[in-house]
């Protein structure tokens, strides 16, 4: 499996279209079940181990024959930080970082696309964070001449 990255603008901190924004949530997709196994394997709660950085930790909120609801986030000292919430559609292999409430723009689906686009850009970021983490504690545990796959090369 192949994470899709050619409909993803070099510019990601601009909304574009939506379709640019699909191919956000699909490449968010892949890299999450990269990062965290098959969701039918994830306990109700659970932590992966990140080398040199906090633990990203991961409450399963909902289940559905189709979706999963994830909240994702690093525990520190006295808060939990981003704490975001995704939406994962099994049957079309997307994963929706959800913004924050207060940015409803009603009827106006034009509308939502920047706070959309910022809150899956996020997530994006974020998993790129997490993968770099995971393939250097991966390394450092691989026995010599090992072939390692990370979040860069999937498959």
């Amino acid at each position: 499996m192949e994470v899709c990255t050619e409909n993803l603008p070099a510019d990601l901190f601009r909304p574009r279209s939506l379709s640019m924004l699909m191919g956000l949530y699909e490449t968010n997709y892949h890299r999450l079940m990269s990062l965290l196994g098959e969701s039918s394997g994830w306990t109700r709660e659970f932590c992966l181990h990140l080398e040199g950085r906090p633990g990203l930790h991961v409450e399963v909120s909902h289940r559905a024959r189709y979706t999963v609801d994830i909240v994702m986030t690093h525990h520190f000292e006295t808060e939990r930080l981003p704490d975001l919430h995704v939406r994962l559609y099994h049957d079309a292999r997307l994963a929706e970082a959800m913004p924050l409430s207060g940015h409803d723009a009603g009827h106006r689906p034009w509308a939502r696309l920047p706070h959309r686009w910022h809150a899956n850009v996020l997530l994006y970021k974020w998993l790129e964070y997490c993968m770099d983490a995971t393939s250097r504690s991966l390394q450092a545990e691989a026995p010599p001449g090992a072939r390692l796959a990370t979040g860069r090369e999937l498959g």
